[in-house]
């Protein structure tokens, strides 16, 4: 009932409720006859498996993201009904085995999944046509099974059954099914579908999808801890990397218009990815990855793309807090910026950004044609450049939206600056080389000297113009020194922050104590 309290824990029960947040992170629930999610991500990264029981196996996802991430394994001869509620099933995979009876609810949501929305209902990602052979977890009618729990419920993976190994890693290697501790590792994998499900199962691998002719079959599915991690993944149509760590440090090189879905945690990162599109919905999923994307690149998990060099010919969604954080994103189309931080200290090329998020685009640098600022100090200390012979246009709309931002027009450039806000430019230098032409509004904004001069009920930014080369050199130094000034400022205002939050950790005796000691030091 209390938070993380089953935690990488096995599970063997009828009957399971998990009603805390993360109660049920990483689990491994077997052959259940129900399973309730309630608690907030309750249930993340958790394998529910029917395990052959032939019984009837129902899952209920309510909570709040409860199964995010979570597998639930539908097996020959059982009958599973999966019933979703608002997010409780995104990013859940649905693993249908041959000879098994799966039932989605809404009935809405398609087995193509072409369809991950419908009626506010999250749709999971639904998986069919995968053999039982070699099993994805071992039966639980296997006495050696049984006895590894007993002798060792804290570790399972490290008792290895040697009798079966050499034949089973064989196999493997033709059909492509992975399914035990390190079972394909250092192997050469062509399979059409290959399935890493055993930890490290796939380990330092090469995953070959050159040479298979149905595109809909030529898929990779990472979902044990480390399972592909290290490897190389060449041609595949589409891969889930749905583990802890499990294509960590990969090469990923898909098909041309491959998709690559990245929602365990630490799934991709410290990788390099070439694909139509990716989507790193896990924790710091594709933190240090190095990405070329074809198509659209979605960061929807915490941290999920920070430290990222993205280079998308499409679209780049940061959607997730801190998502792009100190990142390079360089896309032909459109940036989105929707979460807290979620693009701050980065370096955006694009045509247009859209902040949504509190401090959505804080501290960056943005060369695009036209910026939108919609959160909360959402282009807070922004450099935003025009660059030369550009056209640029910046709108401040949120809740002092453009404050401390610099806005740089060069020479041959053409920008303007909407001020829509009632404080969206306050102390937002705008500045107009030699050779630019701007525009703001409001217009008689243009012309004013002081600082803070109110307009038709908008405070103007500080507009500085410049008539000539070496003006333009002695106004960039100053707004160097001006950038240094701010950035000072914000480490102060960031240490305060963190002084006030570590006050927050003592009693009011504590602090008081610490005050009268340092008295008495000053006294001596």
């Amino acid at each position: 009932q209390s938070k993380s309290s089953c935690k990488d824990t096995d599970i063997i029960s009828e009957y399971i409720e998990i009603n805390a947040m993360r109660a049920g992170y990483r689990s491994t629930i077997y052959a259940p006859q129900q399973v309730y999610g309630y608690g907030y991500f309750g249930l993340t990264q958790a394998i529910i498996d029917s395990d052959n029981s032939g019984e009837i196996m129902e899952v209920f996802m309510y909570g709040f993201m409860s199964g995010y991430g979570s597998t639930v394994i539908c097996r020959e001869n059982s009958k599973c009904i999966l019933e979703c509620k608002s997010s409780g099933c995104r990013e859940l995979n649905y693993v249908c085995l041959n000879g098994a009876n799966c039932v989605m609810k809404p009935q809405g949501c398609p087995t193509d999944n072409s369809v991950t929305r419908i009626n506010g209902i999250d749709c999971p990602t639904y998986h069919t046509n995968i053999p039982n052979q070699g099993d994805i977890i071992k039966s639980l009618a296997d006495p050696i099974y049984l006895q590894m729990i007993q002798e060792d419920n804290n570790d399972m993976d490290g008792i290895k059954i040697e009798t079966s190994n050499t034949e089973i890693a064989t196999n493997s290697v033709l059909d492509g099914d992975c399914l035990t501790h390190q079972e394909c590792q250092h192997e050469q994998l062509t399979a059409d579908s290959v399935h890493c499900f055993g930890q490290g199962g796939c380990f330092k691998s090469v995953i070959d999808g050159s040479k298979v002719d149905d595109i809909s079959s030529n898929t990779a599915l990472c979902y044990g801890d480390g399972s592909c991690a290290e490897s190389t993944i060449l041609k595949k149509h589409n891969v889930n990397c749905g583990g802890f760590n499990s294509c960590i440090s990969n090469e990923i090189l898909m098909d041309l218009k491959g998709h690559i879905s990245c929602f365990g945690s630490n799934s991709c990162k410290t990788g390099f990815v070439e694909a139509n599109t990716i989507h790193c919905g896990g924790k710091r999923s594709c933190i240090h990855n190095k990405m070329t994307i074809a198509s659209n690149v979605k960061c929807g998990g915490q941290e999920s793309c920070s430290k990222t060099h993205i280079n998308s010919d499409e679209n780049v969604l940061c959607q997730g807090q801190r998502s792009c954080k100190e990142s390079e994103v360089i896309a032909n189309n459109n940036v989105i910026c929707g979460a807290m931080l979620s693009c701050s200290n980065s370096k955006i090329n694009t045509n247009i950004v859209k902040v949504f998020g509190y401090y959505g685009a804080r501290e960056s640098q943005i060369k695009a044609n036209v910026i939108e600022g919609y959160g909360m100090y959402s282009l807070y200390y922004a450099q935003i450049d025009s660059g030369v012979n550009g056209n640029m246009k910046v709108v401040a709309n949120g809740y002092f939206s453009g404050y401390r931002a610099t806005i740089i027009c060069r020479k041959n450039s053409h920008c303007k600056l909407d001020c829509n806000g009632s404080n969206s430019c306050t102390e937002l230098d705008y500045i107009c080389l030699d050779g630019a032409k701007c525009d703001v509004t409001p217009v008689k904004c243009l012309d004013i000297v002081a600082s803070d001069v109110v307009i038709d009920g908008i405070i103007c930014p500080n507009v500085k113009k410049s008539v000539s080369e070496k003006e333009d050199q002695h106004l960039m130094e100053y707004m160097e020194e001006q950038q240094q000034m701010k950035y000072q400022m914000a480490d102060n205002i960031n240490d305060m922050r963190h002084y006030i939050e570590r006050m927050n950790e003592y009693s009011e005796d504590e602090i008081s104590d610490g005050h009268n000691n340092i008295r008495e030091l000053l006294e001596d």
